[in-house]
């Protein structure tokens, strides 16, 4: 994996992060973390497969900078809480590994902290709330196998880019900086078996064969066995539209001299009829702009994307504001 300083940082605040990030050892394949789990399994095998051809720019190391230096800070604190609680257990054949951020022996709460940017946050909305419920129950299932009491699942959401009085002014603008999350446990057998079913997800001939050779002597793989490698990647299933970040093509009506849309469409006819029966002094100063769609985490968070088969999606410069 290469490394490019492309916001000319620091040395060592640059190489910091990346150590943080874990993006300095190539990918193990004897385990899965909780995480990767929970995630698509191609990207998984392709991150492994290309790891040293991969490269970190660190522009791209800016948004997870404030949770790292978040969880930094939590473990410098000592109180009763514990925090980093390493999990691993072994489930069908299969080791699991994870780590939760914290557990309070107290109140038999387990939790994980979560650092969003302002714009994923509303007053009755947080993005990635799915996601947490499922991570913080799977920890739940870990942490109970390993011996811990938990009685309770808490997430933590701190907010970056909250300003107060904004809060007062936007009734969908969260209200504080920080939200607290009570997160439903689910049942052990409900979990057991959704970890069964993403192991079988994950249980691809090719993260099989790439074990078997190991991820850092793929650069020396001769030609043959590469094509090998590729023909069973052709077999792991392709990334939901959901996992993709699939967002639909739309039409939006837009008034002279504004940035943001008066409404949107999911058709250009649609845009143009709602125009047309506009009074003709607004009429003038309105337009249709198509936004393309697309699949968003392939073409601007997927670090793999350019070795994806199934990868065609826009170019970035197609794709609208």
């Amino acid at each position: 994996m290469r490394f490019v300083n492309d916001l000319n940082m620091p040395d060592h605040a640059f190489k910091a992060i990346c150590l943080r990030q874990g993006r300095i050892e190539p990918p193990k394949l004897d385990y899965i973390g909780v995480s990767a789990l929970m995630g698509a399994p191609l990207p998984r095998y392709l991150h492994a497969r290309y790891w040293h051809q991969l490269e970190v720019k660190a522009s791209e190391t800016m948004n997870a900078l404030q949770g790292q230096m978040g969880h930094l800070l939590f473990d410098k604190v000592e109180t009763d809480t514990e925090t980093e609680i390493h999990l691993k257990v072994e489930f069908e054949g299969t080791r699991i590994m994870g780590v939760a951020d914290y557990y309070d022996p107290k109140l038999l709460t387990l939790g994980d902290a979560k650092f969003k940017q302002v714009n994923a946050v509303t007053a009755t909305n947080i993005r990635g709330t799915k996601d947490l419920e499922t991570q913080l129950n799977i920890y739940c299932w870990m942490a109970r196998r390993q011996g811990l009491t938990v009685e309770h699942l808490q997430g933590d959401i701190y907010i970056n880019g909250w300003v107060v009085y904004k809060a007062y002014g936007d009734s969908a603008y969260p209200k504080a900086p920080y939200l607290k999350l009570s997160i439903p446990v689910w049942e052990e057998p409900f979990t057991a078996n959704y970890v069964r079913e993403r192991l079988n997800v994950h249980d691809t001939r090719a993260i099989k064969m790439l074990r078997g050779i190991g991820v850092t002597s793929v650069p020396d793989l001769d030609e043959g066995m590469k094509i090998r490698l590729d023909a069973a990647m052709l077999e792991i299933p392709v990334c939901t539209d959901e996992e993709r970040f699939m967002q639909p093509t739309k039409w939006a009506v837009m008034r002279e001299g504004q940035k943001k849309a008066v409404k949107l469409f999911d058709r250009r006819h649609e845009a143009w009829e709602y125009i047309g029966a506009q009074a003709p002094g607004i009429k003038i100063k309105l337009s249709a702009t198509e936004r393309k769609g697309g699949y968003m985490k392939c073409l601007w968070y997927c670090n793999v994307a350019k070795f994806c088969p199934h990868n065609k999606t826009l170019d970035k410069n197609e794709t609208a504001e």
